[in-house]
């Protein structure tokens, strides 16, 4: 039941930048940000189009390959033994690129935002807390270790 409850939040924060755009669409100018150097200022921009949708699709693109790409890299019982662990690393993946689309619909939206420090600061924690779930996974015993290469 839990794995069904984290698939349906991870489903709410995947809808709520699609939700975002059909809301601020008409407020938005035809022109948008894309792209911020390490000043944190915009320097790559396209039409509302692409600054809509291009990271929802990016997320759901993610989305797809972490969903299935596990099925064809290990067993299921090894699967079922990170499940939980992966669906945080997951959830928190989605959570991030969502909150960085919002921040930076904010920035469109000519609020006072620093997109530099929310991508520095949440890259840090996306790594923090990966690097904590990540800390107890074996590796895969697919590959197995046929010792030292003899050359």
């Amino acid at each position: 039941m839990k794995k069904n409850i984290t698939e349906l939040i991870i489903w709410i924060v995947l809808a709520i930048p699609f939700i975002a755009a059909l809301i601020f669409w008409d407020k938005l100018p035809n022109r948008m940000a894309i792209h911020f150097n390490f000043n944190g200022e915009a320097d790559g921009f396209g039409n509302k189009t692409i600054g809509l949708l291009m990271l929802p699709v990016i997320n759901v693109a993610i989305w797809l390959l972490l969903k299935f790409l596990p099925k064809f890299i290990i067993s299921q019982t090894q699967f079922d033994l990170v499940s939980k662990r992966y669906n945080i690393i997951r959830l928190l993946i989605h959570c991030f690129i969502t909150a960085l689309y919002l921040v930076i619909l904010m920035y469109t939206l000519q609020y006072k935002t620093n997109v530099l420090l929310f991508i520095a600061y949440g890259i840090s924690i996306l790594l923090l807390v990966t690097g904590n779930y990540l800390n107890n996974i074996k590796p895969n015993n697919k590959i197995k270790d046929s010792g030292p290469m003899n050359i």
